[in-house]
């Protein structure tokens, strides 16, 4: 999936999918978290919101899927160090009025903050 989302990086349509199947294959499967982490998911997932960041829609599920990654300790780095808790907070100042990506980017900051490096990037 994550070579599907490289490889089609200007669809932003597959993109969202893919995240939402991300969120899904990774939400309380701890060996899913790794094995995605492992194939570069979380760069990839990050990439996504880079590149599609007007699109409020996409940037919903990206969030999903950082806040279900980012619930492992490793992965709240990797997240960190991809540029993750800013393109979050970016993305949530620039869709103040959008409820889904409020709340997604809330839970997945909430994630992130569990490291004690990222409390202080966070705040």
């Amino acid at each position: 999936m994550v070579q599907g989302m490289c490889a089609h990086h200007p669809d932003a349509d597959l993109q969202q999918q893919a995240c939402r199947a991300l969120w899904s294959l990774a939400v309380n499967n701890a060996p899913n978290k790794e094995a995605i982490a492992q194939a570069e998911g979380i760069a990839a997932v990050v990439g996504v919101m880079k590149q599609h960041h007007e699109q409020a829609d996409v940037q919903v599920r990206v969030c999903e899927a950082l806040w279900s990654l980012a619930v492992n300790a490793e992965s709240r780095i990797t997240i960190t160090q991809a540029s993750g808790i800013a393109v979050v907070v970016d993305t949530m100042k620039k869709n103040p009025k959008h409820v889904d990506v409020q709340v997604n980017g809330c839970w997945a900051l909430r994630n992130l903050a569990d490291n004690a490096e990222n409390k202080v990037a966070i705040a």
